[in-house]
C-alpha cells in the first residue's frame, strides 16, 4: 500500500504485485465485504453508530497504546471489511511508522516491510503535517498519493489525524479498492473514532509518566488518615487558608494541627508556636 510504504516512488516488484493481486481477490470474495457494499444507507449509518459506541467503551478497558490501536483497526475491519485499516505513529524523526493494521492489504504490507513513510510524502504525510483530514475519492488522480501498482492499489482513501494534547500523534487511515468508496459520513465517523483514540492514548501516556512526588499517588491518604486523595502538592504556609476543607484538621492549619484557626472558625487556645507561620 503506497501510503504506508517506503518514501521512494519505486514500483512494486513482481512478487509484491502477485501478493497484492491475491489480497485483492480475497478481499472481493469476502462475504462481509459484499454485504457491506450491498447494505442500504440507513443500515450503514446504524452500523457506524454502533461501532463508534462499541469502540468508545472498549478503548477504556486498556491503558496499553499498542493494544488500543490493534483493537481499533480490528473493529473497523471486522465491521466494514475495509481493504485496509491502519494506524501510523508520528515519531520525532519525522517518520510515520505503522503500529497496527488489519485487512487483506495489511498482510502484504507486513510481508514486504512497507511499514515506514516520511512525513514529507504521501497523503498520510500531508495529513500529519497539516493536522487536517483528507478524503481521496480516486487515488489515481491525487498528486500526493504514492503509486506502487496501478492494477492493485486502493482507489479510495480516508486519512484522519490522531490528536493528543493538541498535537498530531499519528494518522488513522482506511482504504478501499473501489473509487469514491467513502463519503462525508465516513469522515465524521473516522474523525470521531480518531478523537476517541487520541483521548485514550493521552491516558495511556499519562500512565507511563513518572509521578512528580508522593502526592500524585491516587492511593495516598492525607496526613490525618482520612482517606482523602492527595492529587496536588501541599501549598506553602502562606496559602494554607486556600486548602480544601478535607485537607484541614478541624478547619485549622493542616501542617501542625491544633494551631491557628481559620478566620471565622471557633476560636481556641493556641498550643505553642507554629514553626512555619510564626518564625519569631
Amino acid at each position: 500500500m503506497p501510503e504506508l510504504a517506503i518514501p521512494q516512488r519505486a514500483p512494486a516488484g513482481a512478487r509484491e504485485r502477485q501478493r497484492r493481486a491475491e489480497a485483492l481477490r480475497r478481499h472481493r470474495s469476502e462475504e462481509r465485504a459484499r454485504k457491506t457494499g450491498a447494505s442500504g444507507e440507513l443500515a450503514y449509518l446504524s452500523a457506524q453508530l454502533r461501532l463508534a459506541a462499541r469502540l468508545s467503551a472498549r478503548l477504556t478497558e486498556t491503558n496499553d497504546i499498542q493494544e488500543m490501536g490493534q483493537l481499533l483497526v480490528q473493529e473497523l475491519h471486522g465491521t466494514f471489511a475495509f481493504y485496509l485499516a491502519a494506524i501510523q505513529r508520528l515519531d520525532a524523526d519525522g517518520t510515520l511508522r505503522l503500529t497496527a493494521a488489519s485487512g487483506a492489504l495489511a498482510e502484504v504490507m507486513t510481508e514486504f516491510l512497507l511499514v515506514e513513510q516520511s512525513v514529507n510524502d504521501g497523503v498520510n504525510g500531508c495529513v500529519a503535517r497539516s493536522g487536517t483530514s483528507a478524503l481521496v475519492p480516486d487515488t489515481l488522480e491525487d498528486p500526493d498519493y504514492i503509486l506502487r501498482d496501478r492494477a492493485t492499489d486502493p482507489r479510495s482513501e480516508l486519512s484522519v489525524p490522531i490528536m493528543v494534547d493538541g498535537s498530531v500523534w499519528g494518522v488513522l487511515n482506511i482504504e478501499a479498492p473501489e473509487p469514491t468508496a467513502f463519503t462525508d459520513t465516513d469522515v465524521v465517523l473516522v474523525e470521531a473514532i480518531a478523537a476517541s483514540l487520541g483521548s485514550s492514548v493521552h491516558r495511556g501516556l499519562a500512565r507511563r509518566r513518572p509521578r512528580a512526588d508522593l502526592h500524585d499517588d491516587p492511593d495516598r491518604t492525607d496526613e490525618h488518615g482520612r482517606g482523602e486523595r492527595m492529587t496536588t502538592p501541599p501549598p506553602t504556609s502562606s496559602t494554607w487558608r486556600s486548602w480544601p476543607p478535607a485537607w484541614r484538621c478541624d478547619s485549622a492549619c493542616p501542617l501542625a494541627c491544633k494551631r491557628r484557626p481559620l478566620r471565622g472558625a471557633p476560636a481556641r487556645r493556641r498550643q505553642g508556636r507554629h514553626p512555619e507561620r510564626d518564625p519569631h
